[in-house]
């Protein structure tokens, strides 16, 4: 069994086109969250969401020193024929490759080793309704490239193309909890020898109007009080929280094991020490104390923790009642409402309901804060629905996290949670 640490991150959110740019908001408090101008125009009832904006792989790249062969590889996909999704999610990678000083020479040595894990199911929902409606009295013009691009697994094969991946490769759905879920399976892989290094990659969901208008007439989406203050729609464990802010963003987690380190641990940036996946035996959208609990503890335990020892949760913090609720029973069960060594927020406050990628994206923020020495602000809390909770105030605090836990939670009865150890104390 080998050890298993983050060496690259990247990411594309409401809060930054890279994770210096992330991290620095997040430290600084500033929120994504603003008028709706792409999901308003696939549904009026969409007001307010975190979204990244206009996204173009070609424009992005061009002041980039990107390596010809790379470059080269990526050319196919820099055309008007790939969405936002694939250029965002391509972009991140590489930033992720980047930081981890994996070259192309390294890449081809390791090609074999190496696997992938993407993060999500029925990603391109959006895409197949403008299929749909497009051929809808033609049929038999349909694209033949349709035919690949439906699959979920094209994200897997277009990384793979790029990025010279010819290990095991996967996607992960498990509703909101697909990015910590693709975590969990990657960390499996790479701890178990599978392979030495694994892409965890999760893309930006695209939504068609009816899976947007479902979760409104479920009640789950939330901000239309606050068309005129959207900034201040997302409300994680406030009074006045009353349903998920949709958060467009992707990421990026390259996972790899002492055994291709040797020597050269001194660019890990965390170590992931355990994850735990635990189901509800319920179909449904609410959320149980015992399966939040359950997976909290399992995880803690793998990891070979006391849960006195974790000092931080990046909490599941939808600012849905009932979510928001739940889950500070499930924290106060397991480590004590008494713990003033813990802090606890939730990033969802500034980048919205990421879907799919939540749990990397929020992955990401923990080593970022444990790499920063702080912990962000929670975003608009200005009434606790718990005081006996060490939530962090609505500004960014000084703080050393030595362990954090990462919460992710989704429908159908599904929660996840995994163990990040700082490298650096």
């Amino acid at each position: 069994m080998s050890n298993v640490y983050i060496t690259g991150m990247g990411s594309i959110n409401a809060l930054g086109l890279n994770c210096q740019e992330f991290s620095d908001s997040l430290k600084n408090g500033v929120n994504g969250i603003k008028r709706s101008s792409y999901f308003s125009k696939l549904s009026a009832d969409v007001k307010v969401a975190a979204e990244i904006g206009e996204f173009k792989l070609s424009e992005y790249i061009k002041s980039k020193p990107i390596d010809k062969r790379l470059l080269e590889a990526v050319r196919p996909f820099r055309g008007s024929r790939t969405t936002m999704a694939i250029d965002t999610l391509i972009a991140s990678v590489m930033q992720a490759y980047d930081m981890a000083k994996i070259t192309c020479e390294d890449m081809e040595l390791h090609s074999d080793r190496t696997s992938i894990v993407v993060a999500g199911s029925n990603l391109s929902q959006n895409r197949n309704d403008e299929i749909r409606n497009r051929y809808c009295n033609s049929k038999e013009y349909v694209t033949p490239n349709y035919a690949i691009q439906f699959f979920d697994t094209n994200y897997v094969g277009i990384l793979s193309e790029i990025f010279k991946i010819k290990g095991e490769g996967m996607t992960v759905g498990n509703a909101s909890a697909s990015g910590n879920a693709a975590l969990i399976n990657a960390y499996r892989m790479v701890k178990s020898g599978v392979c030495d290094r694994c892409i965890v990659a999760a893309p930006i969901v695209d939504f068609s109007p009816y899976e947007l208008q479902s979760f409104k007439n479920l009640g789950a989406l939330g901000g239309d009080d606050y068309e005129n203050n959207p900034e201040q729609a997302c409300r994680p464990f406030d009074a006045a929280h009353n349903g998920f802010i949709l958060g467009q963003g992707c990421g990026c987690i390259i996972l790899e094991s002492d055994r291709i380190l040797g020597n050269n641990r001194s660019k890990a940036l965390a170590q992931v020490l355990s994850g735990s996946i635990k189901l509800d035996g319920n179909r449904l959208s609410d959320a149980r104390l015992d399966g939040e609990y359950s997976a909290m503890k399992n995880a803690v335990e793998y990891a070979g923790l006391k849960a006195e020892d974790i000092d931080y949760i990046n909490a599941h913090g939808t600012s849905t009642p009932l979510g928001d609720n739940v889950e500070l029973s499930a924290i106060k069960e397991l480590f004590w409402a008494d713990n003033n060594n813990l802090r606890v927020n939730s990033t969802k406050g500034m980048i919205g309901h990421c879907m799919f990628s939540a749990g990397l994206i929020e992955a990401i923020a923990c080593v970022l804060q444990m790499n920063g020495n702080f912990v962000h602000g929670n975003a608009n809390l200005s009434k606790p629905v718990a005081e006996d909770v060490r939530l962090v105030g609505n500004k960014a605090e000084n703080y050393t996290i030595k362990y954090a836990l990462n919460n992710s939670f989704g429908f159908g009865g599904i929660n996840t949670s995994v163990v990040i150890k700082n490298v650096n104390i």
